[in-house]
């Protein structure tokens, strides 16, 4: 009983923190899409999709590796976290230049170089620093300080954003900058905060060479999962113009944020994910079975207020966003099937099964790819999100075999 009053107190704490960012993500998505126009719209998010691509790369699953570990022994949070600090500051930079690199020679001529990087240092760095923590703080299962370091970023990035909107500046290249300063900031506060309320030593930083090979496997699934998420918004960049990245972005951010309340479950449970996975696979299963009811009553909630609430998009974004109602429509669907799949997934990887799953996502993210080249030239955005749709769908039902196979070996073999 106290394990699930423990857990319904987490999962309240981050789903409070989920809600506010959802408010403020949601004011900060108008506020973007209306002040910069499609077209520049489209090329912000072309960008950040480039980033995210690599984002899981950027630290080499070191934050997963400390969620692990300090889930099952909290004291060794202090040199977990440095050691993860060196991590992702090592391979941000190092990836933000190579993406700066290739972002110029993409997209040269639409915006100045600098801020083109710009876009990708904030995400491969300056929101390392607020990941960093926010993982920390998750695994000592403290969902009330992750909520307040998340709430705090969003609400920083929304005033940043109406404050140039109302004043008529808001322009890509300043939206950049600032964005990247404000990110870096929080970052650093939350940091210090930290080390401040843990008690733990930032100096000397620590480095441990046998947890990468383990930890790449983290890094592995993330890309790939980030594979199928955002490589088909860089091919309609290229295949299809920009205008076509803005109107499914604006379609497919809906989707995202109204996912948020699953990701602020899964995220408040992610730790006890390990804990009982630490007794085999059927334990860490028999909890994702206990958590599936209210993710697929929300599933089918969230997904028919879509898609009857569609219609509405235009009020909001402005009309040159009505070509976005029909994409939404067609993505109503998708939290319904992410959540299962997340569920059997967190499953597999908190029973140490990882290196599957990474595996999994590897296979799902390269079908995607075949997909979009398939699908994009000859149906634009409908293309994109056909093969967005059977990707997630393939996915799960990867899962679902690898798990019952396995299930079924350990019989065997008993």
């Amino acid at each position: 009983m106290t394990f699930d009053l423990k857990l319904l107190r987490s999962s309240v704490w981050s789903l409070t923190g989920q809600a506010g960012r959802v408010a403020l993500q949601a004011a900060l998505f108008v506020f973007l899409s209306r002040g910069l126009g499609v077209k520049d719209f489209g090329l912000y998010m072309a960008l950040l999709a480039m980033a995210q691509l690599v984002f899981p790369f950027s630290g080499l699953g070191a934050h997963n590796m400390m969620v692990m570990r300090v889930a099952r022994r909290p004291r060794l949070l202090d040199v977990y976290l440095r050691h993860t600090l060196v991590m992702l500051f090592l391979s941000g930079v190092f990836l933000s230049v190579v993406l700066t690199v290739i972002s110029g020679w993409l997209y040269q001529g639409e915006a100045p170089l600098w801020a083109l990087g710009l876009v990708i240092f904030t995400e491969l760095v300056a929101f390392r620093l607020v990941d960093a923590s926010t993982h920390a703080h998750q695994a000592l299962e403290k969902l009330h300080r992750t909520a307040g370091i998340q709430v705090l970023l969003s609400a920083v990035r929304a005033a940043i954003a109406c404050t140039l909107f109302f004043s008529g500046q808001l322009q890509f290249s300043i939206w950049v900058g600032l964005n990247f300063f404000c990110t870096l900031g929080v970052g650093v506060l939350a940091l210090a905060w930290t080390v401040r309320s843990e008690r733990l030593r930032f100096w000397p930083p620590r480095f441990f060479s046998s947890e990468i090979s383990q930890g790449l496997y983290f890094s592995l699934s993330g890309t790939s999962q980030a594979l199928y998420t955002n490589t088909d918004k860089m091919m309609l960049s290229k295949l299809s113009g920009l205008q076509s990245v803005g109107l499914y972005s604006a379609a497919y951010r809906v989707i995202q944020m109204a996912f948020l309340p699953v990701l602020s479950v899964l995220s408040a449970s992610y730790a006890r994910f390990f804990r009982y996975g630490k007794s085999g696979l059927e334990d860490s299963l028999r909890f994702s079975l206990r958590l599936s009811p209210v993710f697929a009553i929300y599933g089918l909630l969230v997904g028919g207020g879509i898609y009857f609430a569609a219609p509405f998009l235009p009020l909001v974004l402005g009309a040159e966003y009505a070509e976005s109602v029909p994409f939404l429509r067609m993505l109503s669907v998708l939290p319904l099937i992410q959540a299962a799949h997340h569920l059997v997934g967190d499953a597999l990887t908190g029973a140490g099964r990882q290196r599957d799953r990474a595996l999994l996502l590897l296979s799902a993210g390269l079908v995607n790819v075949v997909l979009n080249l398939l699908l994009i030239p000859q149906f634009g955005v409908r293309g994109a999100i056909i093969a967005t749709l059977a990707t997630e769908f393939m996915l799960f039902m990867s899962y679902v075999g690898v798990v019952c196979f396995l299930s079924n070996r350990r019989r065997i073999l008993a």
